[in-house]
């Protein structure tokens, strides 16, 4: 256990490992390093390779998602807070009152129209 945790620390602490770096190219970066001898095999190392990349991936996700809702959010309360955005309002004369305005730049363009 202890050694498949370090391991994986191993895996955290290669900064060349991203999440399409495969498990040769990963073992080439890591293997003069003493955690990667303490787990026995090589096929216990791909597992553990694995799942680190797979969960990665899914931090990576997720962190993705809350920019991006955290973005909406912001966005949503400056229209809400703006006076001169009405139910009236078009899109062109809206968008040429906030270009250049931090809140707008932000957030991915398609989803400033959902």
């Amino acid at each position: 256990q202890k050694a498949e945790e370090d391991f994986i620390q191993l895996l955290f602490d290669c900064k060349e490992i991203k999440k399409h770096t495969t498990f040769r190219e990963a073992m080439t970066l890591i293997s003069t390093d003493p955690r990667y001898l303490l787990v026995m095999g090589e096929r216990e190392r791909e597992r553990l390779f694995n799942d680190f990349i797979d969960q990665r991936g899914r931090r990576e996700r997720e962190e993705t998602r809350k920019k991006r809702r955290e973005g909406m959010d912001k966005f949503r309360q400056f229209l809400e807070t703006n006076s001169s955005v009405t139910v009236d309002t078009q899109w062109r004369t809206f968008k040429e009152q906030v270009t250049g305005h931090p809140i707008f730049n932000e957030i991915d363009k398609l989803d400033s129209l959902t």
